[in-house]
């Protein structure tokens, strides 16, 4: 197999793999490479996740057609092959191992038939390279790690690891930059804040770095040094009432406040976020002529119940939870005026999963990152990095003109209700499994499991068989992709899923697609079609330019038009006039 090669990973991903295993010199290529392309400024160029062999790179097909990009990536190969040299830098961290700090660290002595001080010893003299961020925000994945301390993960995982903690498995080594569960051994935490999502950038530790262990003595340390490591503070969120817009009476479900989600820090683990169904969020703004990434609330299943406080102009899209406006029928899909003292309220759920909130110049916050978008798992963005509660006090962007009486046109929102298969993109591993495998992904009925939630929709149904494992060298999850793990079952990967996995993914969902997918509930049937890259590309053009169509006509500006744009690597819309 000739190497570099470039795979298809959706409607706006292309892989460029650089090579067949974890290899320093092809990981190398892969960091200098990622750079040369991150310093191109391509139009229509979303961002790229570098790994261990390999780059994601996303992209907006109705401004860089694949094919063209596909050209300019070779071309760029070849370039960069004259000039292939990668700049190291030398992060060192301090550790305190052992103890409290490290409770594994007597298991892998013993494991390893070593003294705990010669564990630290070899552990501490390693030279460890960056190949890779992911797994959590800003997590490194570190080679170089002596095999002498080798030892396998926990067989049972950890709930939560305290942020900074330092562990091994297998014949690797990383740190824990966030509280999160994991199956490392650990034996040692380090005092240093790794990552946080008020700094810029977020992430201590970038890939194609070097990291030294430095011992520490715990005696050195504050008294309490380590127990805030990895809590991300945010900028007060909510308001008082004599600034809110609305006030929460009853916060549903789980409501959130999501915008288009938090892009260009991908290659350094951070979740994308945002709402689940896009094309539901960006038709709420649009209908109020807002930015159609205004953020707006995100309900799911239960709606929330809410008083206004201004008078101003609101939007329900998404899925039927029985809006109400003082008792009457609210217009789903339509646009309305809502007057100080109104109350907001969802009686039952009649039909999809997430239905989605907009007023009149948004509900504003302290952006993180870049984005609003509330990140639950990191506990960021949005109001706290939480789900609404009753009591909360939700802030009011400026609106602009009375936007009330537009409405979406059926064909805009028939999505929801379309129960045909839902269209998949081959993956970059489709030839990980056997064909009858494949044949049985695309011939079965899957049903929507109640262990689905933001990071991924999980279905059951029929096991399909890998030709050899489900273990593939890790590398970057585009959205919408199918892994399939050990058990044999998909899982779509969706908003808050990991930047990168070791999963192999026989396909991915189109954008159209995930739409769907976020508004089917546990229990709902479905059914997958294959669908090629070109015929893909091709609907994700027709539904922009119907959309487009639709913007126009109610801005009542033939000269109005849609423009994506790209500022500081972060993916944004704007509607802007002709001069």
């Amino acid at each position: 197999m000739e190497y570099p090669r470039i795979l298809e990973a959706g409607e706006q991903g292309l892989v460029v793999e650089m090579g067949c295993g974890i290899d320093p010199g092809v990981n190398d290529r892969v960091i200098g490479f990622y750079r040369h392309l991150a310093n191109l400024h391509i139009p229509g160029w979303i961002e790229a996740i570098p790994s261990y062999r390999s780059i994601l790179v996303l992209f907006v097909p109705s401004l860089l057609p694949k094919a063209v990009l596909r050209e300019r990536l070779l071309m760029e190969l070849e370039r960069f092959e004259s000039d292939s040299s990668v700049q190291v830098r030398q992060v060192d961290i301090p550790v305190v191992y052992g103890g409290l700090w490290g409770p594994d660290l007597s298991d892998v002595a013993a494991y390893a038939g070593l003294e705990e001080k010669e564990v630290i010893q070899i552990h501490s003299s390693g030279d460890y390279r960056v190949y890779m961020l992911g797994f959590t925000p800003g997590f490194p994945y570190l080679g170089g790690l002596d095999p002498r301390i080798a030892m396998p993960r926990l067989e049972s995982p950890r709930t939560e690891i305290p942020a900074g903690s330092v562990g091994i498995a297998g014949t690797q080594t990383g740190v824990y930059p966030i509280a999160s569960p994991g199956g490392w051994r650990l034996i040692g935490r380090t005092p240093l804040s790794l990552f946080s999502p008020e700094n810029d950038p977020p992430a201590r530790i970038q890939p194609g770095d070097r990291v030294r262990f430095i011992p520490m003595d715990e005696k050195d340390l504050a008294d309490n040094s380590m127990d805030s490591r990895g809590k991300c503070r945010t900028s007060p969120l909510g308001g008082c009432k004599d600034d809110a817009i609305a006030h929460v009476l009853q916060p549903g479900f789980l409501t959130t406040i999501q915008d288009h989600g938090r892009w260009g820090y991908q290659h350094l683990g951070v979740p994308t976020s945002g709402a689940m169904d896009q094309r539901a969020f960006q038709l709420a703004n649009l209908l109020l002529k807002n930015n159609p990434h205004t953020p707006v609330l995100e309900m799911t299943l239960a709606g929330t119940e809410i008083e206004f406080l201004q008078d101003t102009c609101a939007a329900v899209t998404g899925a039927d939870l029985g809006a109400e406006l003082n008792g009457r029928p609210f217009p789903l899909w339509s646009s309305a005026p809502v007057q100080s003292g109104s109350v907001l309220r969802f009686t039952q759920r009649r039909g999809g999963c997430r239905a989605y909130l907009a007023v009149s110049g948004g509900f504003q916050v302290v952006p993180l990152m870049g984005s609003a978008s509330t990140y639950l798992r990191g506990q960021w963005g949005g109001l706290d990095g939480r789900a609404l509660k009753a009591g909360d006090y939700l802030m009011g962007g400026q609106g602009t003109e009375s936007k009330a009486g537009y409405s979406v046109p059926e064909e805009l929102r028939s999505y929801i209700d379309d129960r045909g298969p839902i269209p998949v993109i081959p993956g970059p591993q489709e030839d990980a499994f056997t064909e009858d495998a494949v044949d049985c992904f695309y011939r079965s009925t899957y049903s929507v499991s109640s262990q689905s939630d933001r990071m991924g929709i999980r279905l059951d149904g029929p096991k399909l068989t890998h030709r050899q494992g489900a273990d593939i060298i890790s590398d970057g999850i585009p959205p919408g992709a199918i892994q399939i793990p050990g058990h044999g079952t998909p899982i779509v990967m969706t908003a808050d899923r990991q930047t990168t996995g070791g999963y192999a993914k026989i396909g991915v969902v189109t954008r159209t697609g995930l739409d769907r997918l976020a508004q089917l509930i546990p229990g709902d049937r479905i059914t997958f079609c294959r669908i090629e890259p070109d015929d893909a590309e091709g609907r994700f053009l027709r539904e922009d330019s119907m959309m487009q169509k639709w913007v126009q006509s109610i801005q009542n500006k033939q000269s109005l038009k849609w423009i994506l744009t790209l500022n500081n690597q972060r993916y944004s819309v704007t509607i802007q006039e002709k001069e």
